[in-house]
């Protein structure tokens, strides 16, 4: 359980899943195959001690980008996504939007649940795939942080609030960008059932295609200069989506 205690101060975001369609598919880099393939052989290992899956993903792997390939590829294809406790969530905090002590109650109860879920089920909410990046990383000797922000899909174009989690990782000391939960699948919504699916597309993807929907609270994380507004954020969305704020 000691794991994953520091989910908790993430887990009050209402984290929502790509929709589809999303972005295509992106073919893979052959030179991840090794890495990939490594991830696959283990598939079942529990995440109930992530030192030590860190080091049977990473122990065999040469350079930091396959060793952090290995680790999102891991978990992008053995976590599933949590649609209704997204939903869940967002209800909850809409609800007691206007009523602090009762929201601070529910995100305590709602971070334990995520906990259980994710733990038994290997179920979760982007807070939860982005930890498990951060952890795993971590133990691998590799440098990453969850960034908390704005994410726009098909099925919350008007967001307005932080509504979702991602990561940066340090390679060669450079950063870059990976969104775990968005690359591991997407929610059909006309269903509001997700699909397992790799997009590769997530991964350490080119902050000019990243900010196009995603928009971090600390705009240093969108490793841009000049940095575009929350408001030019906003705008894009609207073009995207023929809304009209």
């Amino acid at each position: 359980m000691l794991y994953f205690k520091s989910l908790i101060l993430f887990v009050g975001m209402a984290c929502h899943a790509a929709g589809l369609p999303a972005q295509s598919v992106q073919k893979r880099r052959v030179v991840y195959d090794k890495a990939d393939s490594v991830a696959t052989c283990y598939a079942d290992f529990p995440i109930t001690s992530l030192p030590l899956l860190a080091h049977h993903l990473t122990a065999s792997l040469v350079s930091p980008e396959e060793k952090f390939r290995a680790i999102y590829y891991w978990v992008c294809h053995n976590i599933k996504n949590d649609y209704p406790a997204y939903l869940q969530n967002k209800r909850q905090k809409h609800r007691y939007r206007n009523n602090p002590a009762a929201l601070s109650h529910w995100n305590q109860k709602f971070s334990q649940q995520v906990f259980l879920r994710l733990r038994q089920q290997r179920k979760t909410v982007c807070t939860g795939y982005a930890y498990l990046v951060q952890e795993l990383s971590r133990h691998a000797g590799l440098r990453s942080v969850i960034i908390a922000g704005y994410g726009r899909t098909g099925l919350a174009p008007q967001a307005r609030e932080p509504n979702h989690s991602w990561n940066a990782v340090e390679l060669h000391g450079r950063w870059y960008l990976c969104d775990a939960t968005w690359g591991s699948g997407a929610v059909d919504p006309r269903t509001g059932i997700f699909i397992p699916m790799f997009n590769d597309h997530y991964f350490l993807c080119d902050p000019q295609q990243f900010v196009m929907n995603h928009y971090p609270l600390d705009t240093t994380w969108l490793l841009l200069n000049p940095k575009p507004t929350l408001q030019d954020f906003y705008r894009y969305s609207s073009k995207l989506t023929g809304v009209h704020r």
